[in-house]
């Protein structure tokens, strides 16, 4: 999970459509505005992440060594993937690196 962290697979997050109005951080975005998100800005955010360029495995486990939801850890981006895919890909995961 660092890996894709820190090496996103795309840069941006597939275009999305704003469904109403919006104000972000002080600029308007007008309904059906087509937009784009920087993974690597999410990934890298020192606010969430601390030291975001240090790879740093352990930062995606607890303490007794179980896997962290993160929802600010995006490596395909935003979608459909995230709700229906994510506890398939959680128990992959978890099965490679303990058998």
């Amino acid at each position: 999970m660092e890996v894709q962290r820190i090496h996103q697979v795309t840069p941006l997050a597939g275009p999305r459509r704003v469904t109403k109005d919006t104000t972000l951080n002080g600029y308007n975005i007008p309904k059906d505005t087509t937009v784009l998100m920087s993974m690597w800005s999410v990934h890298y955010d020192k606010e969430h992440w601390g030291d975001p360029e240090v790879f740093r495995p352990e930062r995606h486990l607890d303490d007794d060594g179980k896997l962290i939801i993160d929802e600010w850890f995006l490596p395909f981006g935003l979608g459909e993937w995230k709700s229906n895919r994510f506890p398939l890909a959680k128990s992959l995961t978890a099965s490679n690196l303990y058998d």
